[in-house]
């Protein structure tokens, strides 16, 4: 993020560190899932919790996808920046 804020921003390694960023936060979103999943089926398969009621719910969109489909929009908007500054340079 700091290549963009100093300007530098349809460079293809700014490019390809949002798009890490981008995909960093789609694995730790998935691990969270699977996470709260195993830990539900733990729960319910080694505890006896006798009369009290459990549920389990997933939040959907969570903040870690929409964090994530925000930064990879932008990515392939810079990625087409870059490419129409290529063309540029290449036009007399």
């Amino acid at each position: 993020m700091r290549k963009v804020l100093d300007g530098l921003t349809f460079q293809s390694e700014s490019i390809f560190l949002i798009k890490k960023a981008s995909l960093a936060l789609l694995v730790l979103e998935v691990i969270e899932l699977v996470a709260g999943t195993i830990g539900q089926y733990y729960v319910q398969e080694n505890f006896n919790l006798g009369n009290i009621e459990h549920s389990f719910f997933l939040l959907f969109p969570a903040t870690s996808l929409i964090l994530a489909l925000t930064l990879w929009v932008p990515a392939h908007i810079f990625q087409k920046g870059n490419e129409r500054e290529d063309e540029q340079k290449l036009t007399v």
